[in-house]
């Protein structure tokens, strides 16, 4: 059934979409109750630096889910950097929907990867997004940025990292199958915040700009060398070249899909259930045309989808 979906679509299905605990066991009673968020342990890295924070005009922080300073900051600098933040955006996961289930049900949520459909699959709702937005968390707080690709970060530190989601999932991250998936889960959500901080980087004027101005929220509590170390990675001639090369790959895209983080044979799998004579055509509908506007994601995709019904004409 998925390989169908694959086949018909023309892709392997989106990308994963998704506190460090080496206790499974760890219960509720150790949540945060006025916040319904678990406490989680650092890596082990400096995050309170006492260097102020600023951010300038001169970089674009409007796109970067500016919406608090780190937690902890006391200085000015980051008082006016949370007071000054645009409303009403869209911030990062901090895992406060799961946390509130294991504050709720008093235990870990349950969860299993299904075979047929490689995806986990479970009795709370959007279980498969709710795991890849904790893989995230665990990703923004916990995961070193001094190493150019997830593949670069020693096995001790990705396991710990791995081992984090079962704060709030009752998960044997040592099963081979689970720990490949949330691998794979955490490398895009790292790809990803790489990504977001090499964006501020670009939107500032100059190099020393950048410096001068770190993106406080993306960096949450890190130590600021951070940072440096990534302003000078974003300077090297290798990184230049490989950006370049993405960007044109990027320009060759001929859509993007409305998704989300939720794989796309869950969306198929809900289509079968719902009885959809053709449920490739219609997850392409799903996953590909605005459920708010009703607009497709642009031309190419109805063209795509306009292809497919006349193939079962």
């Amino acid at each position: 059934m998925t390989t169908r979906l694959a086949t018909t679509l023309g892709m392997n299905g989106n990308s994963f979409g998704g506190g460090i605990g080496s206790n499974p066991s760890r219960s509720s009673s150790n949540l945060n109750v006025s916040t319904g968020v678990a406490p989680t342990p650092s890596l082990g890295m400096n995050l309170n630096s006492s260097e102020p924070l600023q951010r300038s005009s001169t970089c674009d922080d409007t796109s970067h889910n500016f919406v608090e300073a780190p937690r902890g900051s006391t200085n000015s600098h980051a008082s006016d950097a949370r007071n000054s933040a645009p409303k009403k955006t869209r911030g990062f996961s901090r895992e406060i929907k799961t946390s509130t289930i294991m504050l709720t049900s008093g235990k870990r949520i349950e969860i299993h990867l299904d075979e047929d459909l490689g995806v986990p699959m479970g009795q709370v709702r959007n279980i498969s997004s709710l795991l890849s937005h904790e893989c995230g968390y665990q990703v923004r707080t916990h995961a070193p940025l001094l190493q150019a690709h997830w593949d670069d970060i020693d096995e001790d530190t990705k396991q710990k990292l791995i081992d984090g989601v079962t704060t709030n999932f009752d998960i044997d991250t040592k099963e081979p199958k689970w720990y490949k998936y949330i691998c794979d889960n955490m490398r895009n959500r790292y790809n990803d915040y790489k990504n977001k901080l090499a964006k501020y980087y670009k939107s500032c004027e100059s190099d020393e700009v950048a410096r001068e101005n770190p993106p406080i929220k993306l960096l949450r509590e890190r130590d600021l060398s951070e940072w440096e170390w990534l302003c000078d990675h974003f300077m090297s001639e290798k990184y230049q070249k490989r950006s370049e090369i993405n960007s044109i790959n990027r320009s060759k895209k001929r859509w993007e899909h409305c998704g989300g983080s939720r794989p796309f044979s869950l969306y198929y799998h809900d289509h079968i259930e719902g009885g959809s004579q053709f449920p490739d055509i219609d997850t392409w509908g799903t996953t590909h045309m605005s459920k708010k506007k009703k607009n497709w994601v642009n031309d190419a995709a109805k063209d795509a989808h306009d292809e497919m019904i006349k193939k079962e004409e």
